[in-house]
């Protein structure tokens, strides 16, 4: 197991130091992750609604339109993608901060700074696929792609999909260095690391 810094806490029953600030450390970032999921998703959702104003994905998908799955679900995990590698950074700041402040202070601007990251990140995601999106469909010229969409093409479907997770490779890089370029929160100084 790797080095994560002082352990305080009790010892079980083989001797072993409870890390005690890093298990509720877990738990909030397991609890925050829940909510940056479900926050993406319904992100996603919204945004492909406004991409598609000819298309009613929510009853395309009631009678079972494969291809408007398809296209959803690329987009959702193009979103997520980007925004995990957007905020892992901020990530591991963040856990430096608790180190550097200690306690409920420390967690609540830990917190608000990955929260905040996510948000700008996810934004930045979904303007970047929505402009894909539109590229890829003039791309196909005279091909009608929402009513191919409608119509359940799974070719026209796959075909975005696939223009959705090239972009969502490159633009996670392009969205990460964004965020980074923000600055610390206050108290903080930018420390360069080797990592992803």
């Amino acid at each position: 197991m790797a080095n994560r810094g002082t352990c305080y806490g009790a010892a079980d029953t083989a001797g072993n130091t409870l890390n005690i600030a890093g298990m509720v450390f877990g738990i909030v970032e397991f609890a925050v992750s829940i909510a940056l999921a479900a926050t993406t998703v319904r992100l996603g959702m919204w945004a492909l609604d406004r991409a598609t104003h000819d298309l009613d994905e929510p009853a395309e998908l009631a009678r079972g339109n494969v291809a408007v799955a398809i296209l959803h679900g690329a987009l959702l995990l193009a979103i997520a993608v980007i925004v995990r590698r957007a905020i892992e950074p901020a990530v591991f700041a963040a856990k430096a901060l608790v180190a550097q402040f200690g306690g409920l202070e420390g967690g609540l601007l830990a917190l608000a700074w990955v929260g905040g990251y996510a948000v700008v990140a996810a934004f930045l995601a979904l303007v970047g696929l929505l402009v894909a999106v539109r590229v890829a469909q003039r791309a196909l010229g005279d091909v009608d792609t929402m009513a191919a969409l409608r119509g359940g093409n799974v070719a026209i479907a796959i075909m975005l999909a696939a223009v959705v997770a090239v972009i969502a490779i490159f633009l996670a890089d392009g969205v990460a260095a964004l965020i980074d370029a923000l600055p610390p929160p206050g108290g903080l100084v930018r420390i360069q690391t080797a990592g992803p």
